[in-house]
């Protein structure tokens, strides 16, 4: 038997996800995908939050208990009623997030596609960037007070250089410092747009004829 080269089985792995989350997007708006995949990657972060503070206090804190009721109402509760032991928070917190707040996508089978986007989202990579250094940070000395998550956030998108520099989204990071959010965003919004524009032209159109004006008669 031929011995396979393990990392082309992760490459070929990687493709076929890929595949898979692109044909999920054709099944949903373009708008409605990006809505929700921004929405993964905020709830992202705050799962970053509850897990950096979970691994080093002793118990929960109150500052995550009331977060979590205000974000994530039904979870502490589901927690109680289902004496889950064996998971940490923050893990159950990500599948009752999965669960109760994607369910549409999944039961449309686009939610592949969702996390696809939500992992391209930079605020994904800058929240872990922020997560491993915390917690590096906190294993010297804990915290005198916990960070709220709005005092995590604001280090979240602060961060411009990631943990490891120099590939294409450590590039992104950086470079989001020189421009602000609001004109970022509409940038993006018109480049998705014109792009959208152009591969439904080449869809409709033949090679080397003109668009012609539909008529009716």
């Amino acid at each position: 038997m031929t011995k396979r080269d393990p990392a082309n089985l992760v490459l070929n792995v990687r493709r076929d996800r890929k595949q898979e989350a692109l044909q999920g997007a054709l099944l949903v708006p373009w708008g409605q995908l990006a809505e929700g995949a921004a929405a993964f990657a905020e709830w992202h972060m705050i799962i970053l939050w509850v897990r950096v503070i979970t691994e080093t206090a002793a118990q929960l804190p109150q500052i995550v208990r009331s977060a979590l009721q205000s974000r994530g109402p039904g979870f502490l509760e589901s927690q109680s009623r289902e004496q889950v032991d064996t998971l940490p928070i923050w893990k159950s917190l990500e599948e009752w997030v999965t669960v109760n707040c994607f369910a549409r996508a999944r039961a449309e089978g686009w939610f592949d596609a969702l996390m696809y986007y939500a992992y391209k989202d930079l605020r994904t990579e800058q929240a872990w960037t922020t997560w491993e250094r915390t917690k590096a940070d906190w294993r010297q000395a804990a915290p005198v007070r916990w960070p709220t998550l709005e005092q995590w956030t604001s280090e979240v998108l602060a961060t411009r250089s990631l943990a490891h520099p120099g590939t294409e989204k450590a590039r992104a990071v950086h470079a989001l410092g020189a421009v602000e959010a609001p004109r970022l965003n509409k940038a993006v919004t018109d480049l998705l747009e014109s792009r959208a524009l152009a591969l439904w032209v080449d869809a409709v159109s033949e090679p080397g004829q003109p668009l012609h004006e539909e008529r009716s008669d």
